[in-house]
């Protein structure tokens, strides 16, 4: 069309588009009253963060535009599948706040209307998790009530060709993510919702608690904690230096010369 006019990603609104989706983000070494995130453990080398502890290492971790828009429509798809498709359904447990007044209630299904101004304005309030004896934390996405049984609810988003590869199982790491928020919890039973971005399928997977599965993730945190406590670094995961994790660790050099 003669009226329209294709935008060189070089022009100055454009970058200035791409800046509002940009953060960098400063992580400083682990201290004893912190904790992990339980997203983070299935990957963690707790020898890895104990180099960058005991070398006052910071990490900037800068975030680009595209993995930022993905942050931001997953959490468009939460608050959508909890505030409207499972709060409105009734089987969602939680804590929940109407946003005309403030007023919050904890540990129910979603209200009608809030008993203070009236309004049918509830939104879902994500718990904040942390066990320090372990050092692991994380906010599970929610809690279901379905048939007289409680299951812990986690929410991810994807593209068509993952989606195709988690149709029978899911993914790993999202497994150790929910086994360790189950132990913490004390649940048995939980539920991972996977949503094609592509085609908008939703796939469902339970996942059953498993002590054998989530023992080996809870040492990782333990063995940072004792290096907290001693000085002496957890052994190495790498067994050369020209292992493909190894190459791109950032301490490598360290890790292999202590």
């Amino acid at each position: 069309m003669e009226f329209t006019k294709l935008i060189p990603k070089k022009s100055s609104f454009y970058e200035h588009i791409e800046s509002l989706q940009t953060s960098e983000e400063i992580k400083k070494p682990l201290q004893a009253t912190d904790y992990f995130r339980a997203s983070s453990i299935y990957k963690m080398c707790p020898r890895e963060e104990a180099l960058y502890h005991k070398y006052s290492i910071d990490r900037k971790e800068r975030i680009p535009p595209s993995l930022w828009r993905t942050f931001r429509f997953g959490r468009i798809f939460e608050k959508f599948f909890r505030d409207e498709l499972l709060g409105d359904s009734g089987t969602l447990i939680g804590n929940w706040k109407c946003n005309v007044c403030s007023f919050q209630v904890d540990k129910c299904s979603k209200p009608k209307l809030c008993d203070v101004c009236g309004a049918n304005a509830f939104e879902y309030v994500e718990r904040d998790l942390v066990d320090h004896s372990i050092g692991v934390g994380g906010h599970p996405d929610g809690e279901i009530f379905w048939e007289n049984e409680y299951y812990l609810l986690e929410l991810k988003t994807t593209n068509s060709f993952k989606f195709a590869s988690i149709l029978n199982e899911p993914m790993e790491n999202h497994i150790a993510q929910m086994q360790i928020y189950m132990h913490i919890l004390q649940y048995n039973k939980g539920l991972i919702f996977y949503f094609n971005k592509d085609s908008s399928q939703i796939i469902m997977h339970e996942v059953a608690y498993n002590q054998s599965f989530v023992t080996p993730l809870l040492e990782k945190p333990k063995k940072y904690k004792y290096y907290l406590k001693t000085g002496i670094l957890p052994d190495r995961i790498c067994f050369q230096s020209e292992n493909p994790r190894a190459s791109k660790c950032k301490v490598c050099k360290l890790c292999f010369a202590d």
